[in-house]
């Protein structure tokens, strides 16, 4: 039976639709709560109310931890009939193999500036424009800047690309012990390196930077994945010569 989806419209763009349910992780913390684990599970549980199915959303997937990712798994394994569970995360390598392993994954391109403007109101587009190095053709962080201009991530984001802009031309030695040093200090070190590397990759041409580009992302591999000393490894990505 195909889904008549024209009424739901305005009640799915205001968020409020009972068969669906969209859950993050809150600006005030690092990781997602468990109860909020707890809610999907409640959700995905009951009937479907206005349509032949359920959706749910959960964004920041890759903030979850220790029980989360188990009641995830459990939720995962015993699926609910007629739903439909969509995990949104940055980090993709962050969520644990035993959960990507039941999943269909799906990489998303980066939309090209003008084409994300043009989905703005001129108020909103005033906001968004000094800011689209670092949001980089993803619409999710301009939202987010719209919405919560202080969120962490946003101050993240902006204070790694003013770095980046002031020290990215800069080839002496001190200055690039430097910045792994202040990098290797973030509280975020993936995400400070994502910014280093969007940055990077607008400000340069790709010939030249490409090199660099590649070992900083792979440093920032490492370090999600392994016990590797991060400032050894941002040390190597910046300092070591291009071939």
């Amino acid at each position: 039976m195909r889904a008549n989806l024209a009424g739901e419209k305005t009640v799915l763009d205001e968020s409020v639709h009972p068969d669906l349910f969209v859950l993050a992780k809150p600006t005030d913390k690092q990781t997602m709560p468990v109860s909020e684990i707890h809610r999907l599970r409640e959700f995905i549980h009951m009937s479907p109310f206005r349509l032949p199915f359920k959706m749910a959303i959960v964004d920041d997937a890759e903030t979850l931890a220790g029980e989360g990712w188990n009641m995830l798994l459990k939720t995962l394994e015993e699926p609910a009939a007629r739903t439909t569970i969509i995990l949104v995360a940055a980090h993709a390598r962050r969520i644990p193999l035993t959960i990507r392993s039941r999943a269909v994954e799906r990489y998303f391109q980066r939309v090209q500036d003008e084409t994300m403007i043009a989905a703005l109101s001129a108020p909103e587009r005033r906001t968004i424009r000094p800011h689209l190095l670092w949001i980089a053709g993803r619409p999710g962080l301009a939202k987010r800047l719209l919405v919560s201009p202080k969120d962490p991530l946003i101050q993240l984001y902006r204070r790694e690309t003013a770095r980046a802009l002031k020290y990215s031309g800069d080839e002496a030695i001190r200055i690039q012990y430097k910045i792994a040093e202040e990098l290797a200090k973030s509280e975020s070190i993936a995400q400070s390196i994502d910014a280093w590397l969007l940055s990077l990759r607008s400000m340069h041409a790709l010939g030249t930077i490409y090199p660099r580009l590649k070992r900083l992302k792979e440093a920032k591999v490492l370090i999600e994945g392994t016990n590797v000393n991060s400032r050894l490894a941002i040390e190597h990505a910046l300092i070591t010569p291009n071939q």
